[in-house]
């Protein structure tokens, strides 16, 4: 997961695009742990930040279905720990 992401991130940066969406995979027909995906996703993107100093990605979003309201906590505890901000907080809507 951690591989793709970086490398969709490493692809906007080359088409020099502006902003990308990501959804928080594998939280929700896989199962896997909110936290654990949360971590490395928000980990992902600081090391991009870190290795990409002039990037002109400026906005990344993280895709979450309206109705997980665990993984979207759990991107809200993480953004916290480390001073981002939510801007837009999900809405439930019948499709994403």
């Amino acid at each position: 997961m951690t591989d793709f992401v970086t490398k969709c991130l490493d692809r906007g940066d080359q088409l020099q695009i502006n902003s990308i969406a990501i959804p928080a995979l594998g939280t929700g027909f896989l199962a896997f742990p909110a936290k654990t995906v949360v971590r490395r996703l928000i980990q992902c993107v600081k090391d991009f930040e870190i290795a990409h100093k002039s990037t002109s990605l400026t906005e990344i979003r993280f895709v979450i279905f309206p109705k997980d309201t665990k993984t979207f906590e759990e991107f809200e505890n993480e953004f916290n720990r480390y001073s981002y901000s939510i801007l837009q907080k999900p809405v439930s809507r019948g499709t994403l």
